[in-house]
């Protein structure tokens, strides 16, 4: 058993597309599909076959899955996470704060938002040692916490 999707509910479906192709180089797959073009829109890594990122539009009137009583990181916890060679999240930890900058910029100017999900903290990345995992933690235009990363040995001598 594998795991298809998971569902990422956002306010503006084609807003977050953009991004999750601009940020995480996501392909939006079955775009002329009737049925899975943009309700719900379906992104995955080129060539993989793995688990999809599927975009669906929140109602109107309903707010995401957040707690806005839970400190600056309202998910509860709630994540996914999508794992990386050690090379591509090194590459990534170098690269996240500037991509989020610049597609937080882009975003808010072609979709005349002024800042009222984006700001200082949709830029934020932060990374985390487990021991067997490193992980970087940052947030989509919605507020959905994202994680990437990669498994490494115990002994292993590059960490953060």
């Amino acid at each position: 058993m594998l795991i298809d999707h998971v569902c990422v509910v956002c306010e503006d479906v084609r807003r977050s597309i953009l991004w999750y192709e601009n940020v995480l180089g996501l392909t939006h797959e079955l775009r002329d599909d009737p049925d899975f073009g943009i309700t719900p829109a379906f992104l995955r890594a080129p060539g993989s076959q793995m688990c999809a990122v599927a975009l669906w539009p929140l109602e109107k009137g309903k707010r995401s899955v957040r707690d806005a009583n839970a400190g600056r990181y309202p998910h509860n916890g709630a994540h996914f996470a999508l794992r990386l060679t050690r090379e591509d999240w090194d590459a990534r930890r170098l690269q996240l704060p500037k991509l989020l900058h610049e597609n937080l910029a882009h975003t808010s100017q072609k979709f005349g938002l002024r800042n009222r999900n984006l700001d200082h903290d949709s830029c934020l990345v932060t990374a985390h040692d487990y021991g067997l995992q490193l992980s970087l933690f940052f947030m989509d235009p919605d507020q959905n916490m994202i994680e990437l990363t990669t498994w490494v040995a115990r002994d292993e001598t590059r960490r953060l």
